[in-house]
């Protein structure tokens, strides 16, 4: 047999096959001393076994560790699921020995099929501890027949009841004082006294199996245990994971549930307010794995959701976002440090600063060193500098030079930043007037491969926003490009083209009230027909899913030219009248860009309007 990867997928059924000798079997008659285990292999790609593979099954007497009370290895076949089902036993003609259940101990089972290590260990129910009942029906070796019922004290034997026969008989009585019908249906039993009387207890029990429900002192359980009443636990109560972890995911415990009810006086309905303590995982996969304890909370039929409040694994408590602390606080002391006087342990502590080191800000003040700020500085008078070195400068500050060189010159020499970068967040960035210039007002030169001239408005709050506006009061000529890439000018969009003599002239673009592509080919009829596929990369720019125009011109002798099957992809040319003949022909083809097919003669009155650009004082 080829070895396979093996894994216990899941345990279906464990039940006991023990068969009691019946009151007219011999003496030698026994029980076989077997338990009956039923489980699903799978192989390592999680396929179900079919094959015949060798198992060990050992029982122990924890759940980890410590060595086999008993060891047994079958061979099982298993059905076109996986599934098999093996006596534990089998392999002894006695089975199973019976000591292994009558010390009244818990008792583990452990599965290995061949190859592989043993799979986790599965705690045995109570039914295979039946096997020591075994040891019930003799005494002494010798089987119940072989024994006369004595007459119970509270009993008076009946004159008509049947005599048992053989030697020594007696009269048959029922046991002393029990009544099987004392009971009522689903309470748990109880003695209610010490001549075998039977009544109910206060467990209750409803429905079976996976369904049953067990109350104390309630015969309504909500759940698989309730308990009304106060209840003292003498030892650890343990609330294990919903899970074992892997590699994806962690898993919580089992939570603890704390509710309360508070009447709403607008639905008119008591509200039901949850609190849930769970632990839960943190840094799950990973080589610092830990867990925290934390809060949950929901009212009403909301689902439970993190309060924020929660301990983790060294005892630090991480409070709810917006957590406030009463009092005025323990503070202990108070020191002086750097350029200040005063503090104390005690009394009255006051701070006071060392103004022979620090500057005061409603008094004249001068540096004599180097000065450097990491903030803002704003200035409502002048500045007076040789050099000044600053990231961010605010304010509007005003000089007036007459001299014949640059007003400002920055050099920007060997950097990797901008020579000037500005972010505004208010009206004007830069406010440049220059009257009377030879040049320019502002003059970019840039040597390197980055823009000479960037600018970037990243608003979020209309696609009319502009990023580069031109305009000129005297002439009213706009130019103006918005966050959305368009373009637009009040005058004339021209090409600048070199001609003869050293002259440029201005070749105008055609223009029309919506957005139109176009493209342009040659091509033949074949027998009066002609297949023409759109340039795929055109075909990306325009919407061919809606009508676009096609305009043909013939270059030979033909009875005309028509267009049909306008697709996506294509469109087909013939000759009208059914002609065939092989005339070539250029095709001009017309549709609309897409994403911009239902702009038509757009409204720019909003968006070209004089600028609202303050003016430096100097030029007002």
């Amino acid at each position: 047999m080829k070895r396979k990867g093996f894994c216990l997928f899941s345990l279906l059924a464990v039940a006991l096959l023990i068969t009691l000798a019946s009151a007219q079997a011999p003496p030698t008659s026994a029980v076989p001393h077997f338990v009956e285990f039923s489980g699903v292999l799978h192989d390592a790609e999680g396929q179900p076994v079919t094959e015949v593979v060798g198992i060990t099954f050992a029982l122990y007497r924890d759940q980890s560790g410590d060595a086999p009370l008993w060891i047994e290895t079958q061979n099982v076949n298993p059905d076109a699921n996986g599934h098999y089902t093996v006596s534990l036993g089998a392999n002894r003609p006695d089975g199973l020995p019976l000591d292994l259940f009558t010390s009244g101990e818990a008792r583990w089972l452990g599965v290995q099929p061949a190859g592989q290590k043993e799979q986790p260990r599965v705690l045995l129910l109570s039914v295979p501890y039946a096997l020591k009942a075994a040891n019930a029906e003799t005494v002494g070796g010798l089987p119940a027949s072989a024994f006369m019922l004595a007459t119970p004290s509270n009993f008076a034997p009946s004159a008509s009841a049947p005599q048992a026969s053989g030697v020594g008989s007696a009269p048959v009585v029922s046991p002393g004082g029990v009544n099987p019908d004392a009971g009522t249906k689903n309470f748990i039993p109880l003695f209610t006294d010490n001549s075998g009387t039977l009544g109910n207890s206060t467990m209750f029990q409803s429905g079976t199996g996976n369904s049953a429900k067990l109350g104390i002192g309630t015969t309504n359980p909500s759940t698989t245990l309730d308990v009304k009443g106060p209840a003292t636990v003498r030892g650890n109560l343990a609330l294990v994971p919903t899970g074992t972890a892997n590699a994806n995911s962690g898993k919580n415990s089992q939570p603890v549930s704390q509710a309360a009810s508070v009447f709403n006086s607008i639905t008119q309905t008591a509200v039901t307010q949850t609190f849930r303590w769970q632990a839960e995982p943190v840094g799950n996969n990973t080589n610092t794995p830990s867990g925290s304890l934390n809060l949950l909370f929901a009212s009403g039929s909301a689902p439970l959701a993190e309060t924020g409040l929660n301990i983790a694994s060294n005892g630090r408590i991480n409070f709810a976002l917006g957590q406030t602390f009463p009092g005025t606080g323990t503070i202990t002391g108070v020191t002086a440090g750097t350029d200040l006087t005063g503090g104390g342990t005690s009394g009255n502590v006051t701070l006071n600063v060392d103004t022979t080191k620090v500057p005061q800000l409603n008094g004249n003040n001068s540096f004599t060193g180097n000065e450097t700020i990491s903030g803002n500085i704003s200035a409502g008078g002048t500045v007076s500098a040789s050099a000044v070195s600053a990231s961010a400068v605010s304010g509007q500050a005003v000089a007036t030079f007459s001299g014949s060189t640059d007003t400002i010159l920055i050099l920007t020499q060997n950097g990797s930043g901008d020579g000037i970068d500005i972010y505004n967040s208010g009206s004007t960035g830069i406010a440049v007037v220059s009257s009377g210039a030879s040049s320019g007002g502002i003059s970019v030169f840039n040597s390197s491969g980055v823009p000479a001239l960037y600018a970037e408005n990243e608003t979020t709050f209309s696609s009319d926003n502009l990023v580069f506006e031109t305009y000129s009061q005297s002439f009213l000529g706009e130019c103006a490009i918005d966050v959305a890439g368009n373009f637009g000018c009040t005058g004339t969009k021209s090409a600048v083209v070199p001609v003869s003599g050293a002259r440029k002239v201005a070749l105008y673009a055609v223009e029309a009230p919506e957005n139109w592509f176009e493209d342009f080919g040659s091509d033949r009829l074949s027998g009066g027909v002609a297949t023409i596929l759109l340039e795929p990369t055109f075909a990306e720019t325009v919407n061919t899913d809606m009508e676009y125009h096609v305009f043909l011109t013939p270059k030979g002798d033909c009875k005309g030219l028509f267009v049909s099957n306008e697709r996506a992809s294509s469109f087909e040319v013939h000759e009208m009248g059914s002609g065939t003949s092989n005339v070539a022909f250029d095709y001009r083809i017309v549709a609309k860009r897409k994403a911009y097919e239902s702009i038509r003669l757009a409204d720019m009155t909003k968006k070209f309007q004089k600028p609202n650009v303050p003016r430096p004082k100097a030029a007002r």
